[in-house]
């Protein structure tokens, strides 16, 4: 997405200092796709990792495979999620603390499969968003 531009989505919101290591709950820039994904960034001044919480309405997907580089990791808060990587690899979350890693570069994808809202820590390194 914003790797074309040679930027990711955090710095977008704004130039980051040391200032910016403390992320209240109320102050984190949010990026919201559509009425379905809501993304809260939990650090700003972080140059290595990107971690967010995902939070994702009934039935809310990916749409579609997507690859780059990296590696992420996905806590599972509450809810339940689908993930594919790869061609033959799936994943269920179905339990609060219910883990996953795996290489950014292969093709994953994801859907929600709670009757109502998942909530995710994910984390990318490097930043990708």
């Amino acid at each position: 997405m914003t790797a074309a531009y040679g930027t990711t989505m955090l710095e977008l919101f704004g130039p980051l200092d040391a200032g910016d290591r403390l992320v209240r709950v109320g102050d984190r820039p949010v990026l919201g796709l559509g009425d379905s994904i809501r993304i809260e960034q939990l650090a700003r001044g972080a140059r290595q990792l990107e971690p967010q919480l995902f939070v994702l309405s009934d039935g809310a997907t990916s749409d579609g495979a997507y690859a780059h580089a990296g590696e992420e990791f996905i806590y599972l808060l509450s809810g339940a999620l689908t993930v594919w990587v790869g061609d033959d690899e799936t994943y269920q979350l179905t339990r609060a603390g219910d883990a996953l890693s795996f290489p950014s570069t292969m093709p994953h994808r994801w859907r929600n499969d709670a009757r109502g809202e998942t909530q995710l820590l994910w984390i990318n390194t490097p930043p990708t968003f």
